[in-house]
């Protein structure tokens, strides 16, 4: 859910507190839609984010310092020669809506007073930053917005600032018990009151419509015709005690991680299902969520790029394995080239000189027509040596291409191998040791330029296998990329522990640690499905899992991460059940928050 205009607007009160009269001392650019202003009071520093990515788009007091390039964008420059140094004197928004005004007071080139307006309009895919001087002309943008994008409205330098249009939504403030009533019944039937708060009151998001339906002690999809006589009281004198948490020290901002994704509001949330985290300040919240947002997408991004690059040498084998397939074929023709040279010296009298064709019984086969080409310019025997040439040199090919398509196969396997991690991966320490991977394995460029650090070894064997302790007390280890892996079956495990693995599939290598004692079957059901639910798999039934001892586990000389072979295996069909982490009692590692 994004920032909605209840919160914006206790979020500025907050700002307007704290900054007012605040010296800006520096303007940063860390990326094309972020924006970063220290600010300084009398004894302490602030940091005002600001972003204008459509997903991501906020602004907030932040404790994050984040890094910046060495050159600062041009916009960026254009706000340190307007803004620094300079001091807030004042902070603006209008009713509800969720654009901020942040008035400088500065000095011109000349020593001469100016004045400068930042404006920072959070509106989705169509935020904005934008610097004015005080008569309202655009000095610059951040995201310029020409006629024949926007006619109404153009973003230009030298243009009048135009402020975004005004909601057309009632105020909540002038909202008294009879103009409630109105609007809440005064709906066509199947309406919902949740609804009908979010789409005509001002600063009223669906989860705000919700929360009031809630705190009504109402089912937030109620509709009209099924409230009763008494319910739009209640409605009304909650709608009333959201409002005023808009007063100053009403607000108790609360965020809840659901899973796949953190609410987040200026009160305790009724209608989202978990642990209310509670916050002393709207711009803690919000800098808390956003940074964990953040956080999440540049994973994604990260996790996208990635995969894209296996991706393209997934195509490139593949058309690679194609022609060599191709070439095999083509190869496995020299059983009928030594077939021809035995046949033609075997009836050597039969073939008859300067024939170009030949058809003779074939002992190979039971005796049935073997036709055979001939050079009429050669003798039989001639023929038959021909043959027996072809036939060495296409065996020779043959074995050269089955060993360059057996290599390939396995490439192709390795790199599903480390799809299958970037898939899995849950951190960013895991993501970082997959590409560092595709590095030393050649499949991505070596890092390089001024901006580049080497990092640590030990940074790059940041993360570490899931364990779990089994129903039965045996302790399951899985990993989930080619290094863990590796380390999982080589280093962790002794000769008598149980190894696990999706057949023929990649996916995590799973060990059950036995101390010498016999694995109960429970456990090896467990450790089966866990080998399952970290593999490529992990959304089918009836997953095969081989299951041996570590003993029978080896690593080829040469072979890629991750890469081993094994024996004496038996073979377990299960489900993969997501659950079952969960019921073990282990809490894997936690993914980046995703946006909304």
């Amino acid at each position: 859910m994004p920032i909605d205009g209840l919160v914006f607007t206790a979020l500025v009160q907050e700002l307007a507190g704290s900054l007012k009269n605040a010296r800006i001392q520096g303007v940063f650019q860390p990326s094309p839609t972020d924006l970063v202003l220290q600010l300084r009071q009398p004894g302490k520093t602030y940091r005002l984010a600001i972003s204008i990515d459509p997903s991501l788009a906020r602004v907030h007091l932040t404790g994050e310092d984040p890094e910046n390039p060495l050159a600062p964008p041009a916009f960026c420059a254009l706000l340190r020669k307007h803004l620094v140094p300079g001091r807030v004197a004042g902070i603006r928004q209008p009713p509800l809506e969720r654009v901020l005004e942040l008035v400088v007071d500065g000095r011109g080139d000349a020593g001469e007073r100016t004045r400068r307006h930042l404006y920072v309009e959070i509106m989705g895919r169509h935020s904005n930053v934008i610097l004015t001087d005080d008569e309202g002309r655009i000095l610059d943008a951040m995201k310029r917005v020409p006629g024949d994008v926007n006619r109404h409205r153009e973003l230009l330098p030298a243009r009048p600032y135009l402020p975004p249009p005004a909601q057309e939504r009632v105020d909540p403030w002038t909202l008294d018990p009879e103009a409630f009533d109105r609007m809440v019944r005064l709906v066509p039937a199947g309406a919902k009151p949740a609804e009908v708060l979010a789409q005509n009151v001002a600063g009223f998001s669906p989860l705000a419509g919700r929360e009031v339906v809630a705190r009504a002690g109402l089912d937030p999809g109620v509709t009209r015709e099924a409230l009763a006589p008494g319910d739009v009281p209640k409605l009304y004198q909650a709608f009333r005690e959201v409002v005023q948490a808009l007063e100053p020290g009403r607000a108790e901002p609360c965020a809840v991680d659901a899973g796949e994704r953190v609410e987040f509001w200026l009160l305790p949330l009724l209608t989202v299902e978990g642990a209310c985290r509670r916050f002393p300040s709207v711009n803690q919240l919000v800098d808390w969520v956003y940074r964990r947002r953040a956080a999440g997408e540049r994973f994604r991004r990260e996790q996208k790029r990635l995969a894209a690059a296996v991706d393209q040498h997934l195509r490139r084998l593949d058309r690679k394995i194609q022609l060599q397939q191709q070439e095999v074929e083509a190869a496995r023709r020299a059983d009928e080239y030594r077939t021809a040279g035995d046949l033609l010296m075997s009836y050597l009298h039969e073939v008859q000189p300067g024939a170009s064709r030949v058809e003779l019984p074939n002992f190979y086969d039971g005796g049935r027509p073997f036709a055979i080409e001939l050079d009429p310019s050669e003798t039989p025997a001639a023929n038959a040596q021909r043959y027996y040439r072809k036939y060495q040199k296409a065996k020779k090919t043959l074995e050269k291409a089955a060993a360059q398509l057996e290599a390939s196969r396995s490439e192709r396997a390795y790199l599903e191998s480390v799809k299958t991690a970037l898939e899995l991966s849950e951190s960013p320490a895991e993501l970082e040791e997959v590409e560092e991977e595709l590095r030393r394995e050649g499949y991505l460029p070596e890092r390089t330029g001024p901006g580049h650090k080497p990092r640590a070894k030990a940074q790059a064997a940041a993360s570490s296998p899931l364990t779990w302790t089994s129903s039965d007390g045996f302790r399951i280890v899985v990993g989930r990329n080619n290094r863990q892996n590796d380390l999982v079956t080589m280093q962790m495990a002794r000769g008598d522990d149980l190894w696990l693995h999706a057949q023929g599939i990649p996916g995590a290598h799973v060990i059950v640690q036995t101390g010498g004692k016999d694995v109960p079957e429970q456990t090896l059901l467990e450790a089966a499905v866990l080998a399952a639910l970290y593999s490529k798999a992990r959304d089918s039934a009836n997953v095969p899992v081989d299951y041996t001892f570590r003993r029978y586990v080896r690593k080829p000389r040469g072979a890629k991460p991750g890469m081993v072979i094994y024996d004496h295996q038996r073979t377990l069909f299960v489900t993969p059940d997501p659950h079952l982490p969960e019921r073990l009692g282990a809490r894997p590692p936690e993914r980046p928050e995703s946006s909304l």
